[in-house]
């Protein structure tokens, strides 16, 4: 029998973000579900469930405000998933292929109103707006402007994140290809070309 191995700050670091993301990730799904058109097939996933119970059960943390602006925010949820879960299932009833990355977050609906605009710009401002509004909401619905700020939080922490993740990933393909460039002139070098 093996001893069981210490648990290392590193350890419960990574625990601690992978946590925290996932929390930002239930926060900041409704408000890209209702900001983004095209949505991956398997974006929603794990963390809509979770998503969903969080808007249930918000309201219970402002007991003495009106819900009906929160729960109107779920419903829209709710149609906007089961809109894209029939989208998905007809594709696939028809046998028509997928045509994008299954994870994808989709396209921002403001793209058609700010056309010149490039996606990442328009990723980036998305966050302030559900900040602002949830500011401005506030005032007159405290749950609803309580989660769209909380949202826009969440949905600033996912953006950048994803951001760091695509920039790792050129990072690592433009090296594997300076690899590769030295390791065919070294194999060049070796046959006398």
């Amino acid at each position: 029998m093996q001893p069981q191995q210490e648990e290392t700050f590193i350890d419960r670091m990574k625990a601690t973000t992978s946590l925290a993301i996932f929390f930002a990730k239930i926060f900041s799904l409704p408000s890209e579900l209702l900001l983004h058109e095209d949505v991956g097939e398997r974006y929603i996933g794990l963390p809509g469930g979770f998503a969903f119970l969080l808007l249930m059960f918000f309201p219970v943390l402002f007991q003495h405000s009106n819900p009906v602006p929160l729960l109107v925010l779920l419903f829209a949820v709710v149609f906007r998933c089961f809109c894209h879960r029939t989208k998905a299932l007809w594709n696939w009833f028809k046998g028509r292929p997928r045509t994008g990355h299954t994870k994808r977050p989709g396209t921002p609906w403001a793209m058609r109103l700010l056309p010149n605009w490039s996606v990442q710009t328009v990723y980036w401002l998305e966050p302030f707006f559900c900040i602002l509004l949830g500011i401005g909401v506030a005032f007159l619905s405290l749950p609803l402007g309580v989660y769209l700020f909380l949202s826009g939080l969440g949905l600033l922490t996912v953006i950048g994140l994803r951001y760091v993740a695509y920039q790792t990933q050129i990072n690592d393909m433009h090296d594997c290809t300076l690899e590769s460039q030295v390791t065919a002139e070294g194999l060049r070098s070796v046959q006398g070309r």
